[in-house]
């Protein structure tokens, strides 16, 4: 693209910005990847099962399940170089006595490698409350929820919040 602030990737309805599956290859360079939103699905923005890459990319203003702004599934790859990953979000718990969503910003089941980039203000969503039972827990990882491999360097993770208890 011409550069985040000028080529915009916008989701207008209620599903992810891409979904590239298992054995899909797929880069973006200077755009923005903004208002991807479901409420059953990981993945705001991106939904990787294959192989991905953003260099220069901004990742803002997505929801999703889990992983509100990227997840990258077991056995995929997802590599971010100079990218800014801010402001996106893992819901709340749907229902009483069940655990928020992780990953505000990266929800993260396979290879991860992040190089000069920031993820910042993201946030994991909240427990639901238990009014006759247990309260739901708190999402992990404001910034990354983190399963598997992950590999950071050169980079900025501040600000993002994990989810508290119902």
């Amino acid at each position: 693209g011409a550069g985040s602030s000028t080529t915009i990737i916008k989701m207008r309805s209620k599903l992810v910005v891409v979904a590239v599956e298992a054995k899909g290859i797929a880069s973006f360079t200077g755009v923005e990847l903004t208002g991807g939103a479901t409420s059953t699905l990981n993945g705001g923005a991106i939904s990787n099962a294959g192989k991905v890459t953003l260099n220069g990319v901004v990742v803002t203003g997505n929801s999703a399940k889990s992983g509100g702004g990227l997840s990258n599934a077991k056995g995929a790859s997802l590599t971010v170089v100079h990218s800014t990953i801010s402001n996106n979000n893992a819901l709340d718990a749907s229902a009483n006595s069940t655990q928020g969503g992780s990953g505000g910003g990266i929800l993260n089941a396979g290879t991860l490698h992040v190089t000069r980039s920031t993820i910042s203000g993201n946030y994991a969503g909240r427990g639901g409350f238990g009014s006759t039972d247990p309260a739901g827990r708190g999402g992990n990882g404001g910034g990354i929820a983190n399963s598997a491999s992950t590999v950071i360097s050169a980079s900025t993770i501040s600000g993002n919040y994990a989810g508290t208890g119902g």
